[in-house]
């Protein structure tokens, strides 16, 4: 049986939301988590809670993200997830006044889209914008790490495993709404 795989999707409304203290650090984001190493060059940047969620109180979540697809984990999360998480990336420490925050650098690439059948927006050939339906190639492996990207994805979301979210619901860590990904094989 082919195993059900999720998007990396955070619940921005029940729970907060985070900026960069400075602007130009945002480029970190938008330029960087492309599948490759990062640690050895990252600055550290500072984060703070949004306008929004600072005016409306809402609780701080235990999976947030910067500039939607970087994955950001809060103390519980990366307590509930270690030493799985060795094998997925790198944590990479974020300032923030609030509370403990890492981003997760995902570095672990899977290379599993049948591209022609999987559906999704395309900026052109091999290079995926959006995912909605992700079908496996056949002869996929069957054991995934944890959290991954697909090498026509490199910028876009981390897929997760049901073991990553049964690791979530079991310690009841807060703030993913993670958006099911049906992966078949034929």
């Amino acid at each position: 049986m082919s195993p059900v795989l999720y998007e990396f999707v955070v619940d921005s409304d029940g729970f907060a939301n985070f900026e960069t203290e400075d602007e130009q650090d945002l480029d970190l984001f938008i330029d960087g988590f492309e599948a490759l190493p990062m640690a050895a060059t990252w600055p550290a940047p500072r984060i703070r809670l949004s306008e929004a969620a600072a005016r409306s109180g809402a609780p701080l979540p235990d999976f947030a993200s910067i500039f939607g697809a970087v994955p950001v984990l809060s103390q519980a999360a990366l307590n509930a997830l270690r030493p799985k998480l060795d094998d997925v990336g790198e944590l990479l420490p974020l300032g923030c006044a609030a509370a403990e925050y890492w981003a997760l650098n995902v570095t672990s690439v899977v290379d599993l889209m049948d591209e022609a059948r999987s559906l999704g927006d395309w900026f052109g050939p091999g290079r995926l914008m959006n995912l909605r339906q992700l079908m496996q190639k056949d002869g996929a492996s069957a054991a995934l790490p944890l959290s991954f990207k697909l090498p026509q994805w490199r910028k876009g979301r981390a897929l997760l495993t049901d073991e990553f979210m049964n690791i979530v619901e079991a310690h009841g860590l807060t703030g993913l709404t993670a958006r099911a990904i049906t992966a078949q094989r034929n």
